[in-house]
C-alpha cells in the first residue's frame, strides 16, 4: 500500500506537479552526492546518466518513459557491481530517477545513501543531515513525516549505524537477493537467506519432470475439449473414386 500523499495529481492523488518535480530534484541531489563513492569501485556511467535524466525530468525536459528506462539501466549497473558501496550508490541513482514515475521513490536515496556510506566506513548521521538540510521547503514536512511515520524504515537505518560492521552486518552477497517490504512507501532489496526448503518424507518426493498422463485420442474414448465424455467414433466412409474424362 503506497502512501497516498505521494500519488501525483494526474493519478488522482494530492501531489501537484511542482512538488513532484521538487522531490525529483532533491532525490537527484542525494544520489549525486554519493557518486564519488561509486567512482572508487566502478567506471560504469549509467548511475550518473540516470541522475542527469532525473534532473532533466525535474526541469520538464524529458518524458517519464525516458526516466523509467534510465532507472532500469541504473539498477542493471547495481546488479553488475560487486562492491557493496557501488551497489548501494547505483540503487540510489535508480530510485532517484524513478521518482518521475512514482514520487515515493524519492525516499530511496535516503536508505541507499545510508547503506553506501556505512559500507564505505563513513558517518551515516552526517549523510542524513546533509540530505535533510537540502529538502525543499514546500515538501519538507511531507518527506520528514513519511520517514518518521514508518518505524521499520527508520529502524533499519538505526540498525545499520549501530552494527560494528556497518553495512557488512546486514549485507551478505552469497545468500542471494530477496525482496522485503520495509514500509508502505518503499520497497528495498536486501540480501537475506532464502527460506528453508520443505522436507519430503523418504520415498515420497515426486520425481522431476513428471507430467500427468495425457488423455487418449478421441477415437479411442476419453474427454473432449470441454471435459465431456467422448465415446468411440465410427470411421467416416471415404467416397469411392470416380473416373472422369474430358468431353470434346
Amino acid at each position: 500500500m503506497r502512501d497516498r500523499r505521494f500519488v501525483a495529481a494526474h493519478r488522482g492523488g494530492p501531489l501537484e506537479l511542482a512538488d513532484h518535480r521538487l522531490l525529483a530534484a532533491w532525490a537527484a541531489d542525494c544520489a549525486e552526492h554519493l557518486l564519488p563513492l561509486f567512482a572508487l569501485h566502478s567506471a560504469d556511467d549509467r548511475p550518473r546518466h540516470a541522475i542527469e535524466i532525473g534532473r532533466a525530468w525535474a526541469r520538464g525536459e524529458v518524458k517519464t518513459g525516458v526516466a523509467q528506462r534510465a532507472s532500469v539501466a541504473a539498477h542493471a549497473a547495481a546488479r553488475q557491481a560487486t562492491d557493496p558501496t557501488a551497489i548501494a550508490v547505483a540503487r540510489a541513482a535508480g530510485h532517484a530517477v524513478a521518482t518521475a514515475h512514482f514520487a515515493d521513490h524519492s525516499l530511496g536515496p535516503v536508505l541507499y545513501g545510508a547503506k553506501a556510506v556505512a559500507a564505505a566506513g563513513g558517518s551515516v548521521d552526517e549523510e542524513r543531515a546533509w540530505q535533510c538540510a537540502r529538502i525543499p521547503e514546500p515538501v519538507r514536512a511531507l518527506v520528514l513525516s513519511a520517514l518518521a511515520s514508518h518505524p521499520r524504515f527508520a529502524a533499519l537505518l538505526a540498525a545499520i549505524e549501530a552494527q560494528p560492521g556497518g553495512l557488512q552486518s546486514v549485507w551478505s552477497p552469497p545468500l542471494g537477493h530477496r525482496e522485503l517490504r520495509l514500509s508502505r512507501v518503499q520497497r528495498v532489496i536486501l540480501v537475506i537467506p532464502p527460506p528453508p526448503s520443505r522436507p519430503h518424507p523418504e520415498g515420497t518426493r515426486p520425481p522431476k519432470n513428471q507430467h500427468p498422463p495425457r488423455p487418449g485420442p478421441r477415437g479411442a474414448g476419453g474427454r473432449g475439449p470441454a471435459g465431456r465424455s467422448v465415446g468411440p467414433q465410427r470411421p467416416v466412409a471415404k467416397p469411392a473414386p470416380t473416373s472422369a474424362r474430358l468431353v470434346p
